[in-house]
């Protein structure tokens, strides 16, 4: 069986037939496994012991993003995978929550995977795949074309709400 980890839960809990998740969080939440501040490292968990590592509504809330990337680099087996959600910079969400740290851009994650300043990371992921997600208003006003969404994300705040990415070790 597939061990995963549901890094920062709160109250998602996540549980799969193919996948055991150990969800983990700083609160003492019904359905948390593990109580730990993902800002202290290590994270108690063995190098490369996990094969599924998901972080929805997460990142953002953190310190240092490298270092919790690079920490979910040394759990993860080979070919494991990091599945984020991440707050778009350019959304009026981003800031609006008082104990988010950081927005995000697609060229973020360049850094994890090595095709930007590779010193900041001792580690690279292999891959990234990016996934945008839009607003409900942006579709409902401009439609489902995401072309012509992401031109109009260019020049305008509230298109993108998030980004989906996985990084693949």
């Amino acid at each position: 069986m597939k061990k995963g980890l549901n890094l920062g839960s709160g109250y998602i809990i996540f549980q799969q037939e193919s996948t055991f998740f150990f969800n983990v969080d700083i609160e003492p939440l019904p359905g948390v496994d593990i109580v730990h501040d993902l800002n202290i490292f290590p994270y108690p968990f063995e190098d490369e012991s996990i094969d599924i590592i998901l972080m929805y509504d997460v990142l953002e809330h953190l310190d240092n993003p490298i270092d919790v990337l690079q920490e979910c680099w040394r759990i993860l087996k080979k070919d494991g995978k990091v599945c984020l959600k991440v707050v778009y910079w350019n959304n009026y969400n981003t800031f609006s929550d008082p104990q988010h740290k950081h927005g995000f851009t697609e060229k973020y994650f360049d850094f994890f995977i090595g095709v930007r300043r590779k010193y900041y990371m001792k580690h690279h992921f292999l891959s990234k795949k990016i996934k945008h997600v839009f607003t409900p208003e942006a579709t409902e006003r401009y439609g489902h074309n995401i072309k012509s969404l992401l031109k109009k994300a260019f020049f305008h705040c509230n298109i993108i709400e998030s980004l989906d990415v996985t990084l693949t070790k």
